[in-house]
């Protein structure tokens, strides 16, 4: 009965969350062989001796003793959330978490050492932001159809705050995210209430008040969210980008509302545009703008500043 209430709760989880999960008990269990301490729930020791050996286990995280990297030392936020990992396979199993007093609040001694590894950590490199000016640099300066698309993802993707994974091409197997790509279906165009259709032509989808993006499934465990964005007179207008998306896409041979929005055709092949092809037309607009002018290192720039 057990078993059959584990596997139900990971299917649960999405897989990258549960590989999470499965990797940290794999370097948890190597640790508990490598220092000759028997049972991985630790059944036999008592509350602070479950604390000294997570701390002991912390310590050999930091140091990447367990890892596939070259690295000497990993981040303190990493060590945390390894040790998080390992407190949700013994709870999962019907064990108290070894990292906790007994309040169910994490130990003193856990919390001091993660704390002191994430004191002593270098800053953390974020993405930044990118000024409206780059996006409309992106519009103006493409010079190829593929440019054209990409300009076009990118600024739509803009207005409804998209994870790279939801519209573009991103390594890992899609069968296995829990993000999922959109596909034309997820598209929904309406003038005053009335839909209109994708095979409706540019001229019709232009003339849309308004386009519904309808995301089936999120990290955040949301589920078939929908969210609104209306037209703009504006050059920088959601209605317009979504429209050449769809109306290019639907004239590709054999497309239909299942085609993903990242498509794209060139010399009888349709293929998908990468989130690599997005970072560098994102940094090579930014070089346009300018560096200088806008305060943004072209290396730190990527498709989270979307």
């Amino acid at each position: 009965m057990l078993n059959h209430a584990i596997s139900a709760s990971k299917a649960g989880v999405g897989h990258s969350a549960q590989q999470k999960q499965d990797s940290a008990w794999t370097k948890w269990t190597g640790f508990l062989k490598a220092a000759n301490i028997r049972g991985c729930f630790l059944e036999d020791k008592n509350r602070l001796e479950k604390v000294g050996i997570l701390a002991a286990f912390a310590f050999a995280i930091r140091h990447n003793h367990f890892g596939r990297t070259a690295q000497t030392s990993l981040r303190g936020d990493t060590v945390r959330a390894t040790i998080a990992q390992v407190g949700k396979t013994f709870r999962t199993h019907g064990f108290a978490d070894p990292g906790n007093d007994a309040n169910g609040y994490q130990h003193t001694t856990i919390a001091r050492m993660i704390r002191g590894f994430t004191d002593a950590d270098n800053p953390t490199t974020k993405q930044p932001a990118l000024a409206l000016q780059v996006f409309r640099t992106l519009q103006k300066s493409a010079s190829t159809h593929m440019e054209q698309a990409i300009a076009d993802l990118a600024c739509g993707a803009l207005f409804f705050g998209m994870r790279s994974c939801e519209y573009l091409w991103v390594p890992g197997k899609p069968s296995r995210r829990k993000t999922k790509k959109l596909r034309l279906r997820n598209l929904v165009f309406r003038n005053n209430g009335r839909v209109i259709h994708h095979t409706a032509g540019l001229h019709a989808l232009l003339q849309a008040s308004m386009i519904s993006i309808t995301f089936e499934n999120q990290k955040n465990g949301e589920k078939m969210e929908t969210v609104t964005q209306y037209r703009s007179d504006l050059d920088m207008c959601p209605v317009k980008f979504w429209a050449r998306i769809v109306h290019r896409i639907r004239g590709y041979p054999n497309s239909s509302n299942r085609s993903h929005v990242d498509a794209f055709r060139l010399e009888g092949t349709t293929f998908a545009i990468t989130g690599d092809a997005m970072r560098t037309q994102l940094r090579r607009a930014v070089k346009l703008v300018g560096e200088d002018k806008l305060g943004i290192n072209t290396k730190r720039v990527g498709t989270h500043s979307i």
